[in-house]
């Protein structure tokens, strides 16, 4: 038998396109329909923050290897 940790996003209003963890596996990018990037707490899915500035849907996300920068494009 496997047990899972499991979460959920609670992003009602928006559909993601992407997701990243960082290395560590402690924090998730998401990406979304919104025009918005989110960081949250990988196990409890809290929202750290919400990052502006897309014109349009954000499509991909990426964090950088060492965890210190996340990258996300759109249309």
């Amino acid at each position: 038998m496997s047990l899972r940790n499991t979460m959920s996003l609670n992003l009602r209003h928006t559909v993601l396109y992407a997701l990243a963890f960082d290395r560590t596996g402690a924090r998730l990018g998401s990406a979304a329909l919104d025009k918005t990037v989110r960081l949250h707490k990988a196990f409890s899915g809290e929202v750290l923050a919400v990052l502006w500035g897309h014109d349009q849907a954000v499509r991909c996300i990426a964090f950088r290897e060492d965890g210190e920068r996340l990258a996300s494009g759109g249309d």
